[in-house]
């Protein structure tokens, strides 16, 4: 265990569609990255990364108070 500063960065695209004001619907996609100074021990047997990307997807709904 140990402390492992590093820095994080995101970048995506946000989609909302619908015809009704009060109900929203949206679908968000990206990529996201967290890089660190130094190799991050995680797994024991593989090689270990400072660097690592992911992809998301994610759907938000609910209801608009105007």
């Amino acid at each position: 265990m140990g402390l492992f500063p590093g820095l994080y960065a995101k970048i995506g695209l946000s989609f909302e569609y619908g015809a009704d004001e009060h109900f929203v619907k949206t679908l968000e996609c990206g990529v996201f990255a967290d890089g660190f100074y130094k190799n991050v021990p995680i797994m024991a047997y593989q090689k270990n990364q400072f660097i690592f990307v992911n992809a998301y997807i994610g759907l938000h709904f609910g209801k608009r108070k105007l």
